[in-house]
């Protein structure tokens, strides 16, 4: 069921409001002023928010700018339903990121019709932000398999031809050479047991699940500026926590 908040200091407006909304078929949570809305929103996280403007203490201007400040509450759908009905007023609350603007006094049809739709943008826009991580997805997917056969085709590829040549030519030469040769062959096969292991590393570093991401970041440049003698300036903030 779906979630609707609403913040209204006014008793008998705000359960008129709830009625509404409930019997329309939404589960309906409500706040008698704008810090107990604030509280709410962030620990029910509800679908959307009705809120009046004019409230003491903390405005719904003030609930407006605080939720869109916090990454949980930041893109729930904000609706105005206030007896403030200038053009500066509606103009003050769109700007600062209401979706939309209903005044006082309202028709039922009205605010469910205004509730209904912003519902449905928001479905359609997180439909859209999905098929966008979707096709991010795919891309860093196809991405790396063109690394993987890269690193396959170049070193481990070019060793396995090296190995393959040596053997084959060890075939031909006296019982006397062959230590030597095996010893060449030996050292190609460690060359190539280094190499996938370092492909694997890059793939899935174990540290990554055994200690976390910031302690695989460290090892991996770490890694990377031995072999290449590069040195990587890496700053990080609220990497501490798995």
């Amino acid at each position: 069921m779906t979630t609707v908040l609403v913040i209204e200091d006014e008793a008998p407006v705000r359960e008129n409001i709830v009625d509404i909304l409930t019997y329309e078929g939404f589960e309906v949570i409500d706040a008698a002023n704008g810090e107990q809305g604030i509280t709410l929103a962030r620990e029910q996280q509800p679908a959307i928010i009705v809120c009046d403007i004019m409230m003491p203490e903390v405005s719904g201007y003030d609930v407006l700018q605080a939720l869109r400040k916090e990454s949980g509450t930041a893109t729930i759908p904000f609706i105005f339903l206030t007896a403030r009905a200038g053009r500066d007023d509606m103009r003050q609350g769109m700007e600062l990121g209401a979706d939309d603007y209903l005044t006082k006094p309202f028709q039922p049809p009205e605010l469910v019709a205004a509730v209904r739709a912003r519902l449905e943008k928001q479905h359609i826009q997180e439909q859209q932000r999905r098929q966008r991580i979707s096709q991010r997805l795919l891309l860093a997917q196809e991405e790396t398999r063109r690394l993987i056969a890269g690193e396959l085709h170049g070193e481990v590829g070019a060793l396995l031809t090296g190995l393959k040549m040596l053997l084959g030519m060890s075939r031909r030469r006296p019982p006397e050479e062959m230590k030597a040769r095996l010893n060449e062959g030996l050292a190609l096969v460690n060359e190539l047991s280094s190499c996938i292991t370092e492909l694997w590393l890059d793939l899935r570093p174990s540290m990554l699940d055994d200690l976390g991401l910031l302690p695989a970041l460290l090892q991996y440049y770490e890694r990377f500026a031995a072999q290449t003698q590069v040195r990587v300036n890496f700053k990080h903030a609220g990497l501490e926590q798995r």
